[in-house]
């Protein structure tokens, strides 16, 4: 009975080791994050389907929040292109420009020979480029952002296409709290309305990133009301709906006034509540990208809004 008993006790003991030796192999990293199995299939923001055969080693960046995205997770060295929009971090700047406002470079595209291109709709492929692309072997992955949460979310995709899905939850879980705490300081003042000017009197409107932010502080954009997507406001309206707070991102130098005097007569200007910077500073491109420095675009509209 003793032996019996005994034999059974090590069978058990031997399922448990190998359940647990199960249990840790390569679908959990050390640190417990989930490692990314092979081949992914995945269905991209515009409902394309895409496979994703290996870990992508050669990557490619139209956009420059994805840029961003990508060196935040620690993919410098993967990736061998970008746009000539992508200047941050610094060493973006440094990486070859293979897309620009004239389009993209095919030819050097193809002779980088990338495994993936991960861009947003904002800087799209034309299509006809993206088939041939795609019939040279290179996997695309088109992403959206009308929110804060697309945001996050575009970060937990690309950290799960490349591998590095550790790395995508830390960050994703930085900038939730980052954000959490700017909007609990938000939650204790008075509500503003808002302006942004991008150039020409377009602002974001409905379902749009910025507007997600401004929605985030608690703050009204006059401007959702108006439609979806960057809309165009006449000067009519903007004196109608007369904001508390006026930004303008399309100045040559940040500190510049409007050149049009009828803004002049704004409350935000008479107040002192009017924040402009040049179309080239570092706020716009804070401001501007749905990317890692999210939470610094929040807490820069914050300290617009309601003050320091």
């Amino acid at each position: 009975m003793y032996k019996k008993t005994k034999k059974l006790l090590c069978i058990l003991f031997t399922l448990l080791i190998l359940i647990s030796f199960a249990s840790c192999s390569n679908t959990t990293s050390s640190s417990g994050a989930a490692n990314t199995a092979y081949p992914l299939s995945i269905t991209d923001d515009l409902g394309n389907n895409v496979t994703i055969d290996a870990k992508p080693l050669k990557i490619i960046s139209t956009s420059p929040a994805v840029t961003e995205i990508l060196f935040a997770l620690g993919l410098d060295d993967e990736i061998v292109g970008v746009s000539s929009s992508c200047d941050y971090p610094q060493a973006a700047k440094s990486k070859p420009h293979l897309f620009d406002f004239s389009g993209p470079n095919i030819e050097s595209i193809i002779q980088a020979d990338p495994d993936i291109i991960l861009s947003d709709v904002a800087y799209g492929i034309p299509q006809d480029t993206k088939l041939l692309l795609e019939n040279s072997g290179i996997k695309i992955v088109l992403m959206t952002y009308t929110s804060v949460d697309d945001v996050l979310d575009n970060i937990t995709l690309i950290g799960k296409i490349t591998d590095k899905n550790k790395e995508a939850g830390i960050l994703v879980s930085q900038i939730s709290k980052d954000i959490e705490n700017v909007a609990a300081k938000a939650k204790k003042q008075e509500p503003k309305s808002v302006f942004i000017n991008i150039g020409g009197y377009y602002t974001p409107g409905a379902d749009t990133f910025i507007n997600d932010l401004i929605t985030t502080l608690g703050a009204n954009n006059i401007a959702e009301s108006l439609g979806s997507g960057w809309i165009m406001i006449s000067t009519e309206k903007l004196i109608e709906a007369d904001p508390n707070v006026y930004i303008d991102l399309s100045v040559v130098n940040s500190g510049d006034l409007p050149t049009d005097s009828i803004i002049l007569n704004l409350s935000a200007l008479k107040k002192n509540k009017y924040y402009s910077y040049s179309y080239s500073s570092n706020e716009t491109s804070v401001l501007s990208r749905p990317g890692p420095r999210m939470s610094q675009a929040l807490q820069l509209l914050y300290d617009d809004i309601y003050g320091k």
